[in-house]
């Protein structure tokens, strides 16, 4: 059986501050998570490119304001596959709508980083875990299937 590779998670937070607070946060849930931590959108859509994370935590208030949902926009065209987590300051009903409209899949409320914000960014690593694991035995069921059709259709001796 493969060795589970490690989640990938890209952390995306224009304020350094906050950036290695977060960074710190998703180190501490689990030593299987490999984690990158950029400060711009240009830094942020290079690592999507280049490392093809599983999931983005995405500040929303990156840069001069809209950058935040310009990139979430983006990043659900490129990499459909990684999971876009919003951490926001600010929640409202709009900014969640409109985050979840976009494509996130789900919205993290700043707070401590030692506190409640890292238990909810904790379940929401668990959900993508548990999808990515449920997508690789759907994907090697699918292969098993392909292979005993290819075998049983695959002339035998004594048909030849």
């Amino acid at each position: 059986m493969p060795t589970e590779t490690p989640m990938r998670v890209l952390v995306v937070d224009d304020e350094d501050a906050d950036r290695m607070c977060a960074c710190r946060a998703v180190r501490s849930i689990s030593d299987t998570i490999e984690v990158r931590c950029v400060g711009t959108v240009l830094d942020a859509t290079d690592a999507v490119a280049r490392w093809a994370p599983d999931v983005v935590l995405l500040d929303w208030r990156l840069g001069e304001g809209g950058e935040s949902l310009d990139l979430l926009r983006i990043l659900r065209q490129e990499s459909p596959a990684a999971e876009v987590v919003v951490v926001t300051g600010m929640q409202s009903a709009a900014m969640v709508d409109a985050a979840v409209d976009a494509g996130a899949v789900d919205v993290v409320p700043k707070g401590t980083w030692d506190g409640d914000t890292t238990l909810h960014l904790r379940a929401v690593l668990r959900r993508v875990g548990r999808r990515r694991a449920f997508a690789r035995t759907v994907a090697e069921r699918l292969a098993e299937i392909q292979t005993f059709r290819r075998r049983s259709s695959a002339p035998t001796e004594a048909q030849t």
